[in-house]
Parts: C-alpha cells; sequence; structure tokens
C-alpha cells in the first residue's frame, strides 16, 4: 500500500503532508491519484522514492 511506503520512506509527518497535499507536479492529491488506478499508484510511488533520495551533491 503506498502509505506504508511513504511512511517507511518519508517518516509519518512527511508522508502523511504529501499524500494528502495537492502536488501541482501530479496534477492531483497523491493519495487520490494513487487510488484511482495502477498508472496512478506507479507515478505516486516513484515520486515518493524521488522524495526519499538525498539532494544531489549533499553528504552520503
Amino acid at each position: 500500500m503506498i502509505t506504508h511506503l511513504a511512511f517507511v520512506l518519508l517518516g509519518q509527518k512527511e508522508a502523511i503532508r504529501f499524500l494528502n497535499t495537492h502536488n501541482v507536479s501530479l496534477g492531483a492529491r497523491p493519495l487520490d491519484l494513487a487510488i484511482a488506478d495502477p498508472t496512478g499508484y506507479s507515478t505516486v510511488e516513484n515520486a515518493v522514492k524521488l522524495l526519499a533520495q538525498p539532494p544531489a551533491g549533499g553528504r552520503q
């Protein structure tokens, strides 16, 4: 489930904020998009994984 993935990768507070706030890049609230269809789920899954990555050039 997308909520579990987001909680694990982003932490509870950030996951709730991300999933429940309209995202301009996605054109929807991520949670709505993720439950709409498999394509939406995949799109949100990729966005969560991208958010979880450390910034380029950052400390490792």
